[in-house]
Formats: structure tokens, C-alpha cells, sequence
């Protein structure tokens, strides 16, 4: 059995690009390379994710590889201005709560943060409303 969780985290990708915001995983560009109207950056969203963890309860005794397995990701919902930061996340709120990718639970909110980049030293200014979800993988059972 192989442990490869791409294919999920490139559902949740997919489902993200059918927002009318550009995504970028894992990595931002530099605001040169960020798409603008009228020189200012248009709103965007960054996807970052953790790791698989191990669940502790709902242990099966085929093995750790078949027991259920919890990842998380985060959303960056990243604009030049506050109201369009809360619109932009709340397209993602919506886009993924509930959602349910392959051999994944229904994703989860569990919280976030919102915050702004405001600073004479670097221009422009960014607002960011950041959104984490939870969902439970390996939930297909495999026969040998």
C-alpha cells in the first residue's frame, strides 16, 4: 500500500483554482510578478500544507499505514484592501468547507487570522484574512 497523498491536495488545489483569484501554492511571487489593474495588485490566494500526522485514536490493527491519517492546510487570502480580503476569503470559506476530495473526510475550518502588512518601509500595503482546514485521508479501504 502506498502512502501518496498528492492526488488530494491537488483536488483541493483545483478546487481553489475555480475561484477567480490566482493561486499560488506553497510560495509566493515577488509583487513585480503578481498580476495588477491600474498598478495595483489584484487579490490572490497562497495554499500551504502540513505534513500527515498519525491519528491516535480510531487505530486499526491492520497497521499504522492503513489507519486514518489528519492533514491541514492553510489559506492566504492576500488583496490591497480590507473589504476585498474578506470577500476573497469568504469565496475560499465557501469553496472548501465541506468539500470532500477522494479518500479525504469533508474538510473543516478550525480557525485563522487576519492581519495587515501596513509599514512606510514596504509598499504596498497587504491585507490578509487566513483560513486553516482539517480533513481526515486514507479513507479507502485497500483488500489485499
Amino acid at each position: 500500500m502506498t502512502l501518496d497523498f498528492r492526488s488530494v491536495r491537488q483536488e483541493v488545489a483545483d478546487r481553489l483554482r475555480e475561484l477567480p483569484q490566482d493561486l499560488y501554492e506553497g510560495v509566493v511571487p515577488d509583487d513585480e510578478e503578481l498580476k495588477t489593474s491600474n498598478g495595483v495588485v489584484l487579490p490572490y490566494n497562497v495554499l500551504t500544507w502540513t505534513n500527515p500526522i498519525a491519528e491516535r485514536r480510531n487505530r486499526g490493527i491492520m497497521g499504522v499505514r492503513k489507519d486514518l491519517f489528519a492533514v491541514t492546510c492553510t489559506v492566504h487570502s492576500i488583496s490591497p484592501d480590507y473589504d476585498a480580503s474578506i470577500d476573497v476569503h469568504m469565496d475560499v470559506f465557501n469553496a472548501l468547507t465541506g468539500f470532500q476530495p477522494t479518500n479525504a473526510s469533508e474538510m473543516l475550518p478550525w480557525g485563522g487570522f487576519s492581519m495587515n502588512t501596513t509599514t512606510d518601509k514596504a509598499k504596498p500595503t497587504k491585507y490578509i484574512h487566513t483560513q486553516g482546514f482539517r480533513m481526515y485521508i486514507n479513507t479507502i479501504l485497500e483488500l489485499d
